[in-house]
């Protein structure tokens, strides 16, 4: 018999769900309303578990990516195709906050009042309410803009020159003033005290692996030796944590993966493939999309 969307399961067997609602439901998760097409899921009270967050367009494949989480926890920000959107941390209330055309890495600022992120290949920062849109980056092709812990900065890469400007990533003030090269690499990210940055570097092989950046003294450390793919790290708020997407040369598909800051105790978290992974504020949860065919959604999921 089709399974209800109504009704409460807990379920193993991450396909069981996928002919009634496209959502991969680990222990248990509920569905706790919807808005047209859509989907709403939440994790139960204490449960540790895989929940699709907003499942969009039950019966066409819509993919949503690159989620982060607002300080104070009640705003999701997200990437889908047309632009930058807004959802509730409750699967609630979703909106188109910027349209656009190839939108990348919403960051949302220390202080939960803005977001920067990439639109059209350069880069721009608005308000959470949707005033006082600016741009940021005027040349070259800008991605991935993460906020200093100050908020007195931005993180960016720099991924195709056409300036001569050396590729990789940048930093430069909240305003767009002051832009200076760091180092080669991609995908940064600021430690919470504001020292260091990690990011996807190439040392010499063939794999994309974490380094470490120390802003003091400008040396560069290498925490992992996966051999793979490494994408979009992440140190958690306290600082403890990294969390990243990594491929191996012998699976097909990204899984998300968690280390010690220090590059020691790694462990994969997901098994139905992952990418994009961040933090929630209080380092408990992460956000991610799920690939597999028919999903392309935001997960949440307890890390501890």
């Amino acid at each position: 018999a089709p399974l209800d969307c109504n009704d409460t399961f807990s379920v193993r067997d991450p396909y069981v769900m996928t002919k009634a609602c496209y959502a991969e439901l680990y222990f248990s998760s509920k569905r706790v309303g919807g808005l047209g097409g859509e989907d709403l899921w939440v994790n139960k009270p204490n449960q540790k578990n895989w929940c699709c967050l907003e499942c969009y367009g039950r019966f066409e494949y819509v993919s949503d990516g690159n989620g982060s989480w607002s300080p104070d926890r009640n705003l999701i920000a997200f990437t889908r195709s047309g632009g930058i959107h807004l959802v509730d941390s409750d699967g609630s209330n979703p909106r188109l906050l910027v349209p656009g055309s190839v939108p990348d890495g919403p960051a949302f600022s220390p202080d939960g009042k803005w977001l920067a992120f990439s639109m059209g290949l350069q880069i721009f920062r608005i308000k959470v309410d949707g005033d006082s849109l600016t741009q940021l980056t005027f040349t070259n092709e800008n991605f991935e803009p993460v906020w200093s812990p100050d908020g007195q900065k931005i993180a960016y890469v720099l991924r195709i020159s056409k300036t001569g400007d050396p590729w990789g990533i940048w930093i430069m003030t909240q305003d767009g003033s002051n832009k200076k090269f760091l180092v080669g690499g991609d995908y940064p990210h600021w430690s919470p005290d504001g020292s260091k940055l990690i990011f996807t570097c190439y040392p010499p092989s063939t794999w994309i692996e974490i380094c470490q950046l120390n802003l003091a003294d400008s040396t560069v450390t290498l925490l992992t030796g996966l051999n793979g793919i490494v994408r979009s790290p992440r140190w958690s708020p306290d600082g403890s944590k990294i969390v990243f997407q990594f491929q191996s040369p012998t699976e097909g598909t990204p899984q998300i993966w968690v280390m010690n800051a220090d590059g020691t105790n790694l462990r994969q978290i997901t098994i139905g493939g992952g990418v994009d992974p961040d933090w929630s504020p209080d380092s408990q949860g992460i956000i991610y999309t799920d690939l597999r065919p028919s999903f392309g959604r935001l997960f949440i999921m307890n890390v501890n």
